[in-house]
């Protein structure tokens, strides 16, 4: 028995038995595994600049000289990478209480720090999934330094991002009721069914688009207005 694809709704002839709908009407993918990517883009840029300048902060406050020496004037000359292996390079250098298990903190989420970087630059689409612990891993970091001011910023960004997305699982899955609906209407029609199959398509492409250019323009508006 051919089963039907997920997102798909089954709609059968009552008299022959036939599936009308299988292959006929895809529902769009639930949002709960993305973020579209426009959005998600500028979130991870305005990321990696708030920690290259916590991090600079960091480093310029415990090694001005050596900061110097490597020509880390700014936080745009620091590539964020390059911080780790910067403070092995030095650590005998800072003898401040606390800064070992810091320094093996900062390790931790080494990896991570790198990924958000690596995934700015070369603009490497991530699942929700990664794209979250990202930030919670940018939270940590810059709790990890101390840096107050930037902790609030990146906390203030996840709790929004976590309003942002819920709206938008919302209005997808207000979508795929209406489509389902639709479709519902017409078990006992079936050439209007097949009628819809050429309407129904675009109507979702269109919709879904709409929806993801709402997150896009209130994340690109919170960005503004909070981390530029």
């Amino acid at each position: 028995m051919v089963r039907p694809q997920r997102g798909v709704t089954c709609v059968r002839n009552k008299r022959t038995g036939h599936d009308l709908s299988l292959d006929v009407v895809t529902l769009p993918e639930s949002f709960s595994d993305k973020v579209p990517f426009r959005a998600q883009h500028l979130v991870l840029q305005a990321v990696q600049k708030i920690l290259e300048q916590s991090g600079f902060r960091f480093v310029q406050h415990l090694l001005p000289q050596e900061c110097h020496s490597f020509d880390w004037e700014c936080a745009e000359s620091m590539e964020l990478h390059k911080l780790f292996p910067f403070l092995d390079q030095h650590k005998e250098k800072i003898c401040f209480q606390g800064f070992r298990q810091i320094l093996i903190k900062l390790h931790r989420m080494r990896g991570m720090v790198t990924s958000i970087r690596h995934a700015a630059v070369h603009r490497i689409v991530q699942d929700r999934k990664s794209f979250l612990g990202m930030l919670q891993t940018a939270v940590a970091f810059t709790r990890c330094i101390g840096d107050d001011k930037c902790t609030q910023q990146l906390g203030c960004l996840c709790i929004s991002l976590d309003t942002f997305l819920a709206k938008l699982n919302e209005r997808s899955n207000h979508l795929q009721e209406r489509i389902r609906f639709q479709i519902s209407l017409c078990q006992s029609r079936p050439k209007e069914l097949m009628q819809r199959r050429v309407l129904l398509p675009n109507a979702i492409k269109k919709v879904t688009e709409q929806s993801e250019q709402t997150f896009n323009l209130q994340v690109q508006e919170f960005v503004r207005k909070n981390l530029c």
